[in-house]
């Protein structure tokens, strides 16, 4: 299964994520794409390059930390030091699972062209300002209908509000056994590799109550500039300050290391964007899901 970039705050929002990767990719005939060949995905070496190409930006922040951990697959289109376009799958170099991915880059044409003559994807994510003119060409070429999925993007420029509760405290490796018991959606670490890989390199919170962990907070992504933040919550825990003293002792200690916490959320999930405001974050944008219907719901 492709790693999700879904920082999901309660189970169902993790079992609704499960269940919607697990769709239909897009798998077209490549209609008008003068492709005769299917695209190479980037080697480690351009990898790299990319990689150093999209970073200094917290839209990007998600592709880098996957491209300098070599977790995903990439495609570009052009040099990779400066692509016309690129694409970044957050699933394992050459996986065959059904794809969601990120993408990048001024040319909006190649871009489509890109994707198409790629093929095997089910959602793509791109930035506001060019998201209806990618649409449009979707919709142009596959003649069926695209839906929007919009994410809001927030950084915390400002330090960190300091909330704090008496069950939150920040995780080590020697919480590793308590953490591989916890229920799936509160074990932290899938863009890192796994949560002790994720315990060596970032930051991760949790709450605890009768030796069993309720809550969590990571740093889901971490690159030299940003630090995404991903928030867990069992139900019954919510609505107690929970979920903010775990996410404030996230964010300030990826200020502590010089990291910019960047907060990203679906557009009417209204908790997670009043816990980002009560952070202090402040939105800077939208980031938009394009997903081709499926097959069988135009049968």
């Amino acid at each position: 299964m492709a790693h999700l970039p879904v920082f999901c705050e309660t189970e169902e929002q993790f079992v609704h994520v499960e269940r919607h990767v697990r769709q239909l990719p897009y798998e077209e005939s490549r209609q008008g794409d003068q492709r005769s060949v299917k695209p190479m995905p980037c080697r480690a070496t351009a990898r790299r390059m990319l990689a150093d190409a999209l970073s200094g930006s917290p839209w990007t922040a998600m592709a880098v930390h996957l491209l300098r951990r070599d977790m995903c697959t990439a495609y570009v289109e052009g040099d990779p030091s400066s692509p016309s376009a690129s694409v970044v799958f957050w699933s394992a170099p050459l996986s065959s699972a059904p794809q969601r991915g990120l993408a990048f880059g001024p040319d909006i044409e190649a871009l489509w062209s890109l994707l198409q003559a790629i093929g095997r994807w089910n959602a793509i994510g791109i930035h506001e300002e060019h998201a209806e003119i990618l649409r449009g060409a979707m919709q142009r070429d596959l003649k069926k209908p695209v839906t929007v999925e919009r994410h809001r993007y927030h950084v915390l420029a400002e330090p960190a509000k300091n909330f704090t509760h008496s069950l939150v405290r920040r995780l080590t490796e020697a919480d590793i056994d308590l953490i591989q018991q916890a229920p799936p959606f509160l074990q932290q670490g899938r863009l890192f590799g796994g949560a002790r890989e994720l315990l060596q390199e970032g930051i991760f919170a949790g709450a605890i109550e009768s030796g069993k962990l309720v809550a969590t907070a990571h740093t889901a992504t971490l690159t030299d500039e940003y630090a995404e933040i991903g928030v867990a919550t069992l139900a019954r825990y919510r609505q107690q300050g929970i979920a903010a003293a775990a996410a404030s002792l996230v964010c300030r200690g990826a200020q502590a290391i010089g990291r910019v916490p960047v907060w990203d959320c679906a557009q009417d999930n209204e908790p997670s964007r009043h816990l980002a405001e009560k952070l202090g974050f402040v939105p800077i944008g939208t980031r938009v899901d394009l997903i081709p219907a499926l097959k069988e719901s135009l049968d």
